[in-house]
């Protein structure tokens, strides 16, 4: 029975994962793979009372550190995404573009960094025709 458990928790694991991966990009997917290890290891300090070696620990504490440092980031790009869509919710595009109006070019470089767009081309004015 024990079996059975098990083999139908990772078989639904091993599905949730594959449908999941499809909704995300490759790198993002990879990137969260790689946290699988350090869980592992924590919980089989948790569970079976397995002390893991040192370099263990530290390798995980540094995977672990990427995977929440990614999702922060993503976390505050969705942030800046919602501060721009209450300018105009019904059209994102104009709120982005209400915003980028009322800020100087160095911040909506930085926005654009925050959000992953290329940044558009320095505004053509006397000093630089």
């Amino acid at each position: 029975m024990l079996l059975v458990a098990f083999g139908t928790s990772f078989a639904l694991a091993s599905i949730l994962w594959t449908e999941g991966a499809r909704l995300i990009p490759a790198a993002e997917s990879g990137l969260l793979g790689s946290a699988e290890v350090p869980f592992a290891i924590l919980f089989a300090f948790l569970f079976l009372a397995e002390v893991p070696p040192a370099a263990s620990m530290i390798g995980g504490a540094i995977v672990l550190c990427a995977v929440f440092a990614h999702g922060g980031r993503d976390w505050q790009a969705a942030r800046q995404r919602s501060a721009c869509e209450k300018f105009a919710p019904e059209n994102k595009t104009a709120g982005a573009n209400k915003l980028a109006r009322s800020w100087n070019h160095q911040q909506v470089q930085a926005l654009l960094a925050l959000t992953g767009h290329p940044s558009p081309p320095k505004p053509l004015g006397p000093s630089n025709l």
